[in-house]
């Protein structure tokens, strides 16, 4: 059905509803309470306007109808990502240490810095539907497929050493970065060699097809980047591969092998309820010790023994024996069982002596054989 309505701007125009009665009044109530189309879409445009100039934003290449769509379509993209950037530095600003959000929230301002430096309408057309992380993925790719700079190979041989016995003529680029989830990783670049595979595969890298780098991936469990980049430098250089580390201290500490090693055997979080115990493979004498631990069970998918929180003291007592370090989360966990368990209400019951049953038939032959005084006629 066919409605002329009078819009908030006080231009009218006629709209086609269909529907029940009652939802065709309610949309035309909110298109009353609203400017029409022609309106709206100036509206936006100056929007537009006034955000690109205050950004310093360029000016979008195209057909005029497509710099009008993609002119909104930037300002809502710029805007999201936005709201990302102050989430996370939110987040940042109650865990100042978590190298992960530290990591997503560099890349994420980052890609605000990149989007707000493309000038092509059709970009912003073709992919508008891309949600926050299909527009990360896509940067970290676009940035990572970039040449390197003249004035940034300059630099690569006064940031290199070398080891006195030279195994190879290639040297391995030790850099801190972050995957396309925003997750902080370590990341070796360097030509194809079999020196420097050997050693990487043997410190825990793993090659990454999408990169074509071998990297690690940082976490709760392996300590800092700097002494992981520190540690894997000290590695290659004492294996005979020459290094490249742009961080002085870092590179330094490589030489003198200055760092934390990497600890192998944790207690983490599994869940509110229970943690899981993770060590090196073919510990069997750590998983026989895990597995007589009360409440424990053992989780075939994560390859790993989980354990209730109920049993903190044994736990504890485990880490100690068996040199385990337990996170943060997990050390949580532990506490509020222990809590919950110290603040439960604790009772003294009355013993009662109680006439034991007879033993067997034997007994029970030997036992009077007088006829109780109550069963007598």
């Amino acid at each position: 059905m066919k409605y002329t309505v009078t819009y908030a701007c006080g231009h009218t125009g006629i709209v086609e509803l269909f529907g029940k009665s009652k939802d065709r009044d309610w949309k035309l109530g909110n298109m009353q309470s609203d400017l029409c189309p022609d309106c709206y879409r100036e509206q936006q445009e100056e929007k537009n306007k006034k955000v690109a100039a205050e950004l310093g934003l360029p000016d979008l290449i195209g057909s005029e109808k497509q710099i009008a769509w993609a002119n909104t379509l930037r300002t809502k993209s710029l805007e999201e990502i936005q709201m990302w950037v102050n989430k996370n530095k939110k987040m940042l600003e109650k865990d100042p240490t978590n190298e992960k959000i530290q990591g997503f929230v560099k890349n994420i301002t980052d890609l605000y810095q990149g989007f707000a430096g493309i000038d092509q309408a059709k970009f912003w057309i073709d992919n508008r539907g891309w949600s926050i992380q299909e527009k990360i993925n896509w940067f970290v790719k676009e940035r990572e497929q970039k040449p390197v700079k003249e004035t940034e190979k300059e630099t690569l041989p006064d940031d290199t050493v070398y080891p006195e016995e030279n195994k190879t003529k290639a040297v391995a680029e030790i850099i801190v970065t972050v995957n396309r989830y925003g997750n902080p990783i370590i990341a070796i670049l360097s030509p194809k060699d079999p020196v420097i595979i050997a050693i990487l595969k043997k410190s825990g890298f793993r090659w990454d097809e999408d990169r074509m780098q071998w990297i690690l991936r940082l976490g709760a469990t392996t300590g800092t980047s700097a002494d992981r980049m520190a540690d894997v430098g000290n590695t290659l250089l004492t294996g005979g591969v020459g290094v490249c580390i742009h961080d002085p201290e870092i590179r330094n500490n490589a030489i003198a092998g200055n760092f934390e090693p990497r600890h192998h055997r944790w207690i983490l979080n599994y869940d509110d309820k229970n943690v899981k115990i993770l060590y090196e493979r073919g510990a069997d004498n750590i998983y026989d010790a895990a597995r007589k631990l009360p409440l424990n069970r053992y989780n075939g998918e994560l390859h790993a023994v989980t354990v209730s929180a109920k049993s903190y003291s044994e736990i504890r007592d485990f880490s100690n024996v068996f040199g385990f370090k337990i996170s943060p989360n997990a050390e949580k966990i532990l506490e509020a069982a222990q809590e919950k368990f110290e603040s439960t209400d604790r009772v003294n019951p009355e013993s009662v002596e109680r006439e034991l049953a007879k033993k067997n038939v034997k007994d029970v032959l030997k036992s009077s054989t007088d006829i109780l005084p109550d069963l007598k006629d």
